[in-house]
């Protein structure tokens, strides 16, 4: 059975990899039925869910995967202007050798997953290339800060998708990555601030309608792992 930090971080990935679509019903009973909980339990997850706001909550109606508006879409690439672009200078001051080796490999690993065609990981691997930047920058906060924009990016892009080509997002981490190592912080922040316009540019103005999914087959193979 898994703990509630487990439920949490499975039914929060499962959104940010594009497994469960915007606007997705999370039925309590049915999670409940699926992870083998108690409906109190799986409650206190959902309403932890909706206070990251990837998770709406409606009286009478349920729980649902947000579906962010284009001025929610606007916002979300605002804020991560204004607060990646510092992150990325403050990463250029205090990085590490150890860090940015960490990061030469997550780069290896994106470029496979793109090889692969592999969605999910994909997804995953792109945020979490900005998660590491916040912690090259050695402040807790921006890391908080900079997940939850993560998480909201890739409902964005679920709902609106990306025309644009994926391998341009992987050379503008290489490029970033370059200017973080040299400690070029003029540069590292106006690759940032191109890269998240280029990323928003690239997203259509249609949210997509999407089919009703199964929640049994997406959730059920992660319901069996061991509380760590």
């Amino acid at each position: 059975m898994l703990l509630d930090d487990q439920l949490f971080t499975v039914l929060l990935t499962a959104i940010s990899e594009h497994r469960l679509p915007p606007g997705t019903r999370l039925p309590e009973e049915t999670l409940s039925r699926i992870f083998k909980v108690s409906r109190e339990r799986m409650r206190k997850v959902l309403l932890r869910l909706s206070e990251t706001r990837c998770v709406q909550l409606t009286p009478n109606v349920g729980a649902r995967v947000a579906a962010p508006t284009l001025k929610e879409v606007e916002d979300i690439f605002q804020a991560r202007t204004l607060i990646e672009c510092e992150t990325a200078a403050l990463a250029c001051q205090n990085r590490t050798a150890a860090q940015l080796e960490l990061l030469e490999k997550h780069l290896q690993q994106e470029a496979a997953a793109r090889k692969a065609q592999h969605l999910p990981e994909q997804v995953r691997l792109t945020g979490l290339f900005h998660v590491r930047i916040a912690e090259m920058a050695a402040n807790s906060m921006l890391v908080r800060f900079v997940t939850e924009l993560v998480w909201h990016t890739a409902l964005a892009v679920s709902m609106y998708e990306l025309t644009g080509d994926t391998e341009c997002t992987e050379m503008e981490h290489s490029d970033l990555l370059a200017a973080i190592k040299t400690r070029n912080a003029p540069e590292a922040v106006a690759i940032m601030r191109e890269h998240l316009q280029h990323v928003q540019g690239s997203l259509t103005d249609r949210p997509r309608v999407f089919e009703r999914v199964d929640l049994h087959s997406i959730l059920s193979p992660l319901a069996v792992l061991s509380p760590q």
